[in-house]
């Protein structure tokens, strides 16, 4: 049974049970987070200025942006606000929805290898992780880079085990270059997952000998490494563009951010 079929067959029995309730664990400590935060934070309010400048045409970086940040989570935010406005409770449920993926894409790896109740119990276990729904309700951009590097592990379960490399796995680079992106430090996670992945398939490999899905593993690998690379290094140069005065003014200008 191939890794597509695993994952679109439909959960049944405990497995189905288990999922129902990460969902609605999930939504109800969401809500309840949502409720009870107060406006945004400094940090917050700091992604929430850098998108309005982007939606007011603005490329100069004020308000406190510096570029140690990552500038993923404004441009997500820029393109809802162009839907239905940047607010505070919309851009935290942007949050929401990417810690939702996560969840969800534990759930899916799971299934991919088959073990798709130990998957749901382990979705479970994030979804009520007071940290993790802490971050999910926080504008920042630990969980979106994150959600990026989630599916980028999964499309990596799935493509790296093909008979034959796919166009499809074309999305492994793209998704490394989104979630580097969105926060910098996600290419550490997708090479954590990139590495329990190969290891969970590591005795199929030598027992089947499997030498083609050894390749394309590393091939794949190897396309996430330079892709955040190129991400890293894009983001040193425009850093090493800055004058001393230039970087100093971009982060003490600004519209009365306090």
């Amino acid at each position: 049974m191939t890794a597509e079929v695993r994952v679109l067959r439909r959960p049944r029995g405990l497995e189905l049970y288990v999922l129902a309730l990460a969902v609605c664990g999930y939504a109800t400590a969401a809500i309840a987070g949502l409720t009870v935060r107060s406006p945004l934070g400094h940090d917050e309010s700091v992604y929430a200025l850098r998108a309005r400048d982007l939606d007011m045409g603005w490329s100069t970086r004020t308000d406190g942006w510096t570029d140690y940040r990552a500038p993923g989570l404004p441009v997500l935010l820029n393109g809802l606000g162009r839907v239905i406005g940047i607010h505070v409770t919309s851009s935290r449920l942007l949050v929401v929805f990417l810690g939702a993926v996560v969840i969800g894409g534990v759930w899916v790896l799971g299934r991919i290898f088959g073990l798709g109740l130990a998957g749901a119990f382990g979705a479970l276990l994030m979804a009520l992780a007071s940290g993790f729904v802490y971050s999910s309700t926080t504008l920042l951009a630990d969980v979106p880079g994150a959600a990026f590097a989630m599916v980028a592990v999964c499309v990596y379960a799935i493509e790296a085990r093909q008979p034959v490399l796919r166009w499809s796995f074309l999305l492994l680079p793209l998704l490394t270059v989104a979630a580097t992106t969105a926060r910098f430090g996600a290419p550490f996670m997708i090479g954590a997952g990139l590495f329990a992945v190969a290891l969970v398939s590591l005795p199929s490999i030598l027992r089947e000998r499997n030498w083609i899905w050894l390749a394309q593993s590393i091939l794949l690998a190897v396309g996430v490494a330079l892709s955040a690379a190129l991400v890293l290094l894009t983001d040193l140069v425009s850093v090493g563009s800055l004058t001393p005065a230039e970087a100093n003014r971009n982060l003490v200008d600004g519209n009365g951010l306090t």
